[in-house]
């Protein structure tokens, strides 16, 4: 626990990547670009598995709920640092940061379980393609990806749990554009023993 006189940050710093005006606008507009196709990517694969009949399948189910997740991931960082570099505004609340810490791993973890039950997907259709209806059933894919979701809303907690328990007394500053959860372990003035162990489980 730390001194008495310690004051508990109440904002955190974000370093982003340079602080030369030119470069900036150049890095607002690449991640601006980049955001853009991001986003007109997934929601145009959503909106195509969506319509059309022929894509009503298990691949397609579990690729439509990966494009959702790629859109999470990607409009929980992308848009407060374009925020940040357009206003010059460096600082992230740490409520805010603790929500980005809470949906950056919700979304990780469910994409990683996500791509696992694809790759599971993508075995039993060539190597049993007989007993693919039944090992796949609409029911049986509505259950892999809630538990992937599920899963990813576990880890989401856990680390939010584990980061707010944490003290921030000293530099608040953040090397990134984002509130990654390893640099906040890094810059906690508390004993990050269990932070440390849960980002490793």
């Amino acid at each position: 626990m730390p001194g008495s006189n310690c004051t508990q940050a109440t904002e955190f710093s974000l370093a982003g990547f340079t602080k030369d005006p030119a470069t900036q606008v150049a890095q607002f507009l690449l991640f601006l670009l980049t955001y853009l196709v991001t986003i007109l990517g997934n929601l145009g694969m959503i909106a195509l598995i969506r319509a059309s009949p022929l894509l009503h399948s298990p691949m397609y189910y579990f690729l439509g709920n990966l494009a959702f997740v790629n859109l999470g991931t990607s409009t929980i960082i992308i848009p407060r640092m374009l925020v940040g570099v357009l206003l010059g505004k460096k600082g992230i609340a740490y409520a805010g940061c603790m929500a980005q810490v809470f949906t950056f791993g919700l979304f990780v973890v469910t994409e990683c379980f996500l791509l696992a039950t694809m790759a599971y997907d993508r075995y039993v259709a060539v190597c049993h393609p007989l007993l693919y209806p039944l090992v796949l059933s609409p029911e049986r894919c509505s259950c892999l990806v809630t538990w992937s979701y599920l899963l990813g809303l576990t880890n989401g907690v856990g680390q939010t749990v584990s980061m707010s328990s944490l003290f921030f007394c000293g530099s608040s500053t953040i090397d990134l554009f984002f509130c990654d959860i390893s640099l906040l372990i890094s810059v906690s003035t508390s004993d990050t023993t269990l932070s440390l162990i849960i980002l490793r489980t």
